[in-house]
């Protein structure tokens, strides 16, 4: 049974009552009719007459989009929106959340990048061939950023878009990348096996003598200049394909066998396991990126298990058993993890548990959560719907008009909780919940009016 407010038909859009659309469409063309002398059966005569008119030759006229209202409280309203092509073929399938800027990426590997706070257009580019995989993008230091493909890591300027440069791999990536600095960890395909590899991306300025010789030999440095330099690799055997997760000097990274690996940043492994091994073994593959925080470390299996390992032993700290296989990215806020379980909805774990996980609560409608705030928790509904939970037992306080929306990108543990969401047509739109009476905005998340016919004569 579905937490729907008691007021707001769940499929049923919020729309003025026929009686104020009807009045409103009188006063279009001119009648200013009065609900005591007029009279409701007159109104919609009247109404009749006006539509009947249509045949003498008409014209649509849409009506104004809404603009800047009192938003009412307990809402979701437009912060900016910005349009890309809209392109049948070419749908937005990612949008990611970088620092101060979004990115949104399409099926051709166009990628465009936008000003997390106004919806300026920093840059456009077709990064690499279609045909290529195109993973998260990863932020380097000096205001780079870098988008591993199959075989080369793009590197741009995140200001001005510019190329920086192209890197080839000799091996290519099985996984997105996280940087600290200028070293980035990602996973790797060989044909001996999968690898966790430390890659050191700082730019190399030449030599004066450097110079000098590649003047007289007529030769070019960009390829030495800006290659990149292989701190380590470790052989996992399996593949990566769940990006890993650096915290306080340790990456650790899940391998498709089930297997977790704790690495230093020397390269060398930290967990010493009372069975003698030196990893992590869940019963099932690991398809979902890690996550880690001052509590441990969370690795959600396919063996439908969410486990919390505690990060200096690799010892489990609590399991929540789901009962089907999970594939989705566990989200953390300062005290919850909330974990996406398919057939049972998003779950809200005490983060702090021991042993068993204590569940909060579930809600059987939501399968993503998007961010949290001091009252309420943001999420994706199983139909399209924008959602805010009840933080403390995660029943349904309010949704979203719309739910053509289908791909989303929010930081979780943002202040001031922004949601980016792309529609079909091409537009990106910031995404705010209005929690008090009287703020002004524009509420573009309802249902906007039809047109209406006028007649010109």
């Amino acid at each position: 049974m579905r937490d729907t407010p008691k007021d707001t038909p769940r499929d049923t859009p919020r729309q003025a009552p026929r009686y104020t659309r009807e009045l409103s469409a009188l006063r279009a063309l001119g009648f200013s009719p009065g609900v005591r002398s007029f009279g409701l059966a007159s109104l919609i005569a009247a109404v009749l007459i006006s539509m009947m008119m249509v045949a003498g030759g008409c014209k649509t006229t849409a009506a104004a989009p809404p603009g800047i209202v009192s938003v009412p409280a307990d809402s979701f309203a437009q912060r900016w929106a910005a349009k890309m092509p809209a392109l049948q073929n070419d749908p937005v399938v990612g949008l990611y959340l970088r620092g101060d800027t979004v990115y949104a990426y399409l099926r051709s590997n166009e990628v465009y990048a936008f000003s997390a706070a106004g919806g300026n257009l920093v840059f456009s580019n077709q990064v690499v061939a279609p045909t290529s995989p195109l993973r998260a993008p990863t932020l380097l230091p000096d205001n780079k950023v870098v988008f591993p493909a199959a075989d080369t890591l793009e590197e741009y300027d995140q200001k001005t878009g510019r190329r920086v440069q192209s890197l080839p791999l000799d091996k290519p990536t099985h996984s997105s990348g996280v940087a600290v600095g200028y070293t980035f960890y990602v996973g790797l395909d060989s044909p001996t096996g999968g690898r966790l590899a430390a890659m050191d991306l700082t730019p190399r300025i030449p030599t004066p003598e450097q110079i000098i010789a590649a003047k007289k030999l007529k030769v070019s440095l960009d390829a030495e200049v800006n290659r990149i330099s292989t701190k380590w690799e470790v052989l996992t055997v399996a593949g990566i394909q769940a990006a890993p997760v650096y915290y306080t000097g340790v990456v650790y990274a899940g391998a498709v066998d089930g297997k977790v690996w704790a690495i230093n940043e020397e390269g060398s492994g930290i967990w010493s396991l009372p069975n003698g091994s030196h990893v992590f073994q869940a019963a099932g593959p690991i398809h979902a990126d890690l996550k880690a925080d001052e509590v441990g470390l969370y690795v959600a299996s396919e063996d439908g298990s969410l486990y919390c390992v505690d990060r200096g032993s690799g010892r489990i700290k609590w399991t929540y058993f789901g009962g089907a296989p999970l594939e989705t990215s566990p989200v953390l806020t300062p005290t919850l993890v909330y974990q996406f379980v398919p057939g049972t909805g998003l779950v809200a774990i005490d983060k702090h548990s021991l042993g068993a996980a204590k569940v909060k609560w579930v809600n059987a409608n939501a399968v993503n959560c998007l961010s949290e705030g001091p009252r309420y928790v943001y999420a994706v509904e199983d139909d399209g719907h924008l959602m805010a939970l009840n933080k403390a037992d995660g029943h349904l306080v309010f949704r979203s008009g719309r739910n053509d929306l289908s791909v989303f990108a929010a930081d979780p543990v943002a202040k001031v909780p922004a949601i980016y969401v792309a529609s079909p047509d091409g537009t990106l739109i910031s995404v705010g919940p209005v929690l008090r009476p009287g703020t002004m905005g524009e509420l573009v998340m309802d249902t906007i009016p039809m047109p209406f016919q006028i007649c010109l004569r």
